[in-house]
């Protein structure tokens, strides 16, 4: 629990830090990185994925990047955490939070697409 802890705090202060590029139309998150310690052991995906929710709550998009931020993280650290072949996993990964947070940036923003 404590190392799931840690990775939660470490996930919200990297995205605190970058706050300007991590929200709203740009969304670029450097703590998503910490999404490869699922490939390692897959109880980090609690901590990744708890991360994010909380962090979300800062959010300008509201309960919809708490939702699908939240749903996106925790969908790419088991995919990561049960692929036996780390590239593989960190390019589903990657997609997955692409499409979703382009997703949600179209339909709340109304920002084009692929500027995810």
């Amino acid at each position: 629990m404590v190392t799931e802890s840690l990775i939660a705090a470490c996930y919200a202060a990297l995205t605190a830090i970058t706050y300007p590029i991590s929200f709203l139309g740009i969304q670029f998150r450097i703590a998503e990185m910490l999404l490869i310690l699922c490939f390692f052991d897959k109880k980090n995906v609690i901590g990744v994925t708890v991360g994010c929710v909380l962090v979300n709550i800062a959010s300008a998009l509201g309960p919809f990047d708490i939702l699908f931020g939240g749903l996106a993280t925790l969908v790419s650290g088991l995919l990561l955490g049960y692929i036996k072949y780390l590239g593989i996993g960190l390019i589903l990964a990657i997609a997955i939070n692409s499409f979703t947070v382009g997703a949600e940036l179209f339909y709340i923003l109304h920002e084009p697409f692929w500027v995810s």
